[in-house]
């Protein structure tokens, strides 16, 4: 970001108007991620380890369809919590974007996501559902070819795997749900300060569905991306070139479209994906925007930091799972044997003799 840019958008910046109440600060939303790592890394280290039991007993069969099972659900539990902080990471920058908006006098309409059904619309949500079902249709069919009836079935294990599944898909519906974390009207009312000066604030502000302002940050983001593609890296391009950076005073006022955004992307597309990966992509990350932008294209330093802060701890989150998972599976001998009779119960009798040893007894 040069200079200049820097100065006119510190300008802008002095054009916004303070808040009549106190916001989050960057640090306490950035350390929601954090938390939220925590909480759950170790529900998908369970996870971890009844999948590695499960493949383990699946590794003698010689099915390709079985092995594609085994080689997906390896990934699941991984892919399961990166998912989750990823979510945390989006609708964290989404709340610091509606504080930065009411600066401008815009108050974002949020649709109210309370419905279950919405997390058809969250790929993190639809990749736990679906490492669910396989996991939980494995088990069943490790316990058929090994000559269990369904009566035998490991129903104990598979409650343990939907109960760890039911508490990661119910924190991401609760993540998505951003209206229940933005101040209510005993916030504003109430708080300090000359109240008719608070009402005289709430009578200015402009109500902007949230549509504009994605749409404004995709556009950006991929506009950004088609001017680096030639250069490799959106680090290397001049906001001159792109034809918006994030200035808050302009999001959702530009005027950018569905279709403009489809056609960055369909160009971007053509030139190294096939259709079939320019649609995924699209769906996933349909799903997030505020993330999107690179921090170089942000006006004003404190956004610049904001999303700096967020990659920051996504990064670290993501990288300290995965050594908590490594760490699981390496060290799952007996005290992950003892774990998972705690877990799910002693189920040796009901293994036949047949059957391989379980992953979990190898050091």
């Amino acid at each position: 970001m040069n200079m200049s840019t820097t100065h006119d958008g510190e300008q802008r910046e002095a054009l916004s108007s303070p808040l009549p109440f106190k916001k989050p600060t960057a640090k306490s939303l950035c350390e929601n991620i954090f938390w939220t790592a925590y909480k759950f890394v170790f529900k998908a280290s369970i996870l971890n380890m009844i999948v590695a039991r499960v493949t383990a007993a699946a590794a003698h069969t010689q099915s390709e369809a079985v092995s594609w099972v085994s080689l997906i659900l390896s990934c699941f539990p991984l892919v399961a919590i990166v998912s989750i902080v990823c979510v945390q990471a989006e609708f964290t920058t989404r709340e610091w974007v509606y504080y930065r908006m009411l600066e401008h006098h815009v108050i974002i309409d949020f649709p109210v996501r309370n419905s279950y059904s919405s997390l058809l619309n969250s790929a993190a949500a639809l990749w736990i559902v679906g490492g669910t079902l396989l996991l939980a249709a494995l088990m069943a069919y490790n316990a058929s070819s090994g000559g269990i009836s369904w009566r035998g079935w490991p129903y104990s294990e598979m409650s343990n795997v939907a109960m760890q599944a039911y508490l990661m898909i119910s924190a991401v519906h609760e993540m998505r749900q951003t209206t229940k974390r933005l101040p209510n009207i005993n916030t504003l009312i109430l708080a300090p300060g000359n109240r008719d000066t608070t009402l005289a604030w709430i009578r200015q502000l402009e109500v902007m569905e949230e549509a504009k302002v994605q749409l404004h940050f995709l556009h950006v983001s991929e506009a950004a991306k088609a001017a680096a593609s030639n250069r490799g890296s959106t680090s290397d391009v001049p906001q001159t070139s792109i034809s918006e950076c994030i200035d808050f005073a302009k999001v959702g006022k530009v005027g950018y479209t569905a279709e403009s955004v489809d056609q960055l992307r369909s160009s971007g597309s053509a030139k190294g994906h096939d259709c079939v990966t320019a649609l995924l992509m699209k769906m996933i990350v349909g799903s997030q925007w505020a993330r999107l932008v690179p921090s170089n294209l942000y006006a004003v330093k404190a956004d610049v930091q904001l999303v700096q802060q967020v990659r920051k701890y996504t990064i670290c989150c993501t990288i300290a799972s995965v050594l908590v998972m490594a760490l699981g599976v390496a060290s799952a001998g007996e005290l992950g044997q003892k774990l998972m009779a705690l877990l799910v119960g002693n189920d040796d009798e009901k293994v036949p003799p047949s059957a391989p040893p379980s992953a979990l007894s190898v050091a």
